[in-house]
């Protein structure tokens, strides 16, 4: 498997740490994307007031290129596709290190994922198509006396596909289910904050209402909304395009190690793609809805946020330019 370009060549550091003086000359500088730009950068405040440097004109400025605080800064880089700040001396994120998720997962989710594996190996055993995107299904059948008995049968079936005997062979099947749901918990817990996404759009909804008497404010709703419409649409047929990637429960037992690189790098993806999510989601958890200067502004928010995503090009570009005319923007950014 090539090495992703966004990942810089070698073995990445357990820390980040410097060596020029430049980076502990500031009072606790922090690396984030930057919210505007989407851009990784360096923060720091400079006389009370909170600057942020990107990091090419950093390994510009000081000359840092093949230096190792350029390639260090390359990997602070490369952590923020997985976290959302580092500051000097955390560590490098796990997923780059070992590939595992530097992350926690829920036991909900590890079950979730487990009921979802076993769906997909009684429809292979039994031709039941079951729905295992009906994962609450699969937990309430799971309870059933009848059901487990026929799981247990097709542990053993798949044993002997496998070419695992015996006692022996049912539970090395059993503990390949179990490695490979510990996995695909990952995936579990960003569909779970795409619930949240879809809360939004209720939130949204009910707030159009609040403004049905105010046609100017409704239609500037309503437009947010919509970008809503076009990203939980997408959102959902990534989630399909996942689940039928990985419904191979047979082809992933055969090769538990090629699947979980495999899903590692899918669950990287949906995490990077969410991740960006976090802090609109959260101003929205906390908003009371309601006709208000706050609400207004963050319906602002929020369609900055969406414009670019899902707006068609041309009408993100004009958008973009009107922004900029009437000098829209905010901080300092070199």
């Amino acid at each position: 498997m090539s090495t992703p370009a966004w990942r810089p060549k070698g073995d990445p550091p357990e820390k980040v740490s410097f060596q020029h003086k430049f980076f502990t000359s500031m009072e606790n500088p922090y690396f984030r994307i930057s919210p505007e730009t989407e851009r990784p950068g360096m923060y720091f405040r400079m006389a009370d007031n909170p600057v942020v440097l990107h990091l090419p004109g950093i390994k510009c400025e000081f000359k840092l290129d093949g230096h190792p605080d350029g390639v260090m800064l390359d990997w602070d880089a490369a952590s923020l596709r997985f976290v959302k700040a580092l500051m000097i001396g955390d560590a490098i994120p796990a997923e780059l290190r070992t590939g595992e998720a530097s992350r926690q997962v829920e036991p909900r989710h590890t079950q979730v994922a487990y009921s979802k594996l076993v769906g997909q190996l009684m429809d292979w055993i039994t031709g039941a198509r079951f729905d295992v995107t009906e994962a609450k299904m699969l937990e309430d059948m799971a309870s059933d006396a009848a059901f487990k008995e026929e799981v247990g049968e097709a542990f053993d079936q798949a044993a002997q596909e496998l070419g695992l005997e015996g006692a022996a062979g049912r539970e090395q099947v059993v503990q390949y289910i179990e490695r490979l749901a510990a996995e695909w918990a990952y995936v579990e817990t960003v569909r779970e904050r795409f619930a949240k996404i879809v809360k939004l759009k209720a939130k949204l909804t009910e707030l159009e209402g609040k403004y049905r008497n105010d046609r100017m404010e409704a239609e500037r709703v309503e437009r947010c909304r919509a970008l809503l419409e076009t990203g939980i649409e997408e959102w959902h047929n990534r989630f399909q395009s996942v689940d039928a990637d990985h419904a191979d429960v047979m082809g992933a037992l055969r090769d538990v190690e090629a699947w979980i690189v495999a899903l590692r790098d899918t669950r990287d993806d949906l995490w990077q793609r969410m991740l960006v999510w976090d802090d609109l989601l959260r101003e929205w958890d906390f908003a009371v809805i309601k006709r208000s200067a706050e609400a207004l502004k963050l319906i602002d928010k929020t369609y900055r946020f969406l414009a670019p995503r899902y707006m068609e090009v041309d009408e993100w570009v004009l958008a973009s330019t009107l922004v900029e005319d009437s000098g829209g923007g905010s901080g300092v950014e070199w």
